[in-house]
């Protein structure tokens, strides 16, 4: 099973907004790594078919995804940035809703919800109404319903917006479990979310994709340019003018630990240390916005 997207253009009036888009997406888990405004969400809307592209199409095993119409959302799952719901009703009636849309039986849809909540730990909120939920336990309930009918293609939007970090480590967990035989795209601007869990990275600015791999070969890409240093705390502002810094933490009340990536030593007493996918994402991220 393999997702197929050709030459994909997107214009929202005179904002180019996807710019030629080439990617294959095949069964496991692909991250889709940007910053806020990239295209993602533009991206996703397309792959599920909510939005049309301007140009260039989207193919599932060789056939447009227009064309297999309801064949293709039957095994689809979606989880928008912001998806809707009925406040009023409880999360267990919520989702039971959710599964007669979808055609699920009752009887399966009741154990599937009862499994998924458990999963994510919302099952003792099962009949809470919705609006009394944090904003974590509402995503925790997006993803729920995503879920529901066990889809075959994954698309996840931002999925981790509110959750804490424990929520975070369930979700990805879950996700890999889940991996097997599907494919699953998962879009983020978080490093953290994907690095460990993706089998394949797509990293997007500015409506294209600008580079992709998995995360080790995007790491050596930054083999023998990452580097640590301490300077003095009053020297931190023109350090980050300089150079571009991909972390930094106090190290007593005049110094600061810093971590930069230069070609060369730069700062005196610099150690050179072990590259991380932040610190390629933050250096793609760079160049990007300079051109």
């Amino acid at each position: 099973m393999k997702i197929r997207v050709n030459s994909v253009s997107h214009k929202y009036k005179d904002k180019l907004a996807l710019d030629d888009i080439n990617v294959e997406f095949g069964k496991g888990i692909w991250g889709l790594l940007g910053p806020n405004g990239a295209g993602k969400t533009t991206l996703m809307q397309i792959l599920v078919g909510i939005q049309k592209p301007t140009s260039g199409s989207i193919r599932l095993n060789g056939r447009e995804i227009e064309e297999l119409g309801g064949k293709y959302r039957q095994i689809l799952g979606y989880l928008p940035q912001k998806f809707g719901y009925y406040e009023d009703l409880t999360v267990a009636n919520y989702l039971r809703y959710v599964g007669g849309l979808k055609g699920i039986n009752r009887a399966k849809v009741d154990s599937k919800i009862d499994e998924l909540l458990k999963v994510l730990n919302i099952y003792e909120e099962r009949d809470k109404k919705i609006r009394k939920l944090s904003g974590g336990m509402k995503q925790r309930v997006g993803i729920v319903q995503t879920m529901l009918n066990d889809p075959k293609i994954l698309v996840l939007d931002e999925p981790t917006a509110g959750l804490d970090i424990e929520e975070r480590r369930r979700f990805r967990e879950y996700i890999v479990q889940e991996s097997i035989n599907k494919i699953i795209i998962i879009s983020t601007h978080i490093v953290s979310d994907i690095e460990f869990i993706s089998n394949h990275i797509a990293i997007i600015n500015g409506g294209r994709i600008i580079d992709s791999g998995n995360t080790e070969e995007l790491k050596r890409k930054m083999e023998g340019s990452v580097w640590e240093a301490i300077i003095p705390i009053d020297q931190l502002e023109s350090t980050k003018a300089n150079f571009l810094m991909t972390n930094y933490h106090n190290v007593t009340d005049c110094e600061i630990s810093i971590r930069y990536v230069s070609g060369k030593m730069a700062i005196k007493n610099s150690q050179q240390v072990d590259p991380e996918l932040s610190d390629y994402y933050l250096s793609m991220n760079q160049d990007q916005g300079s051109e």
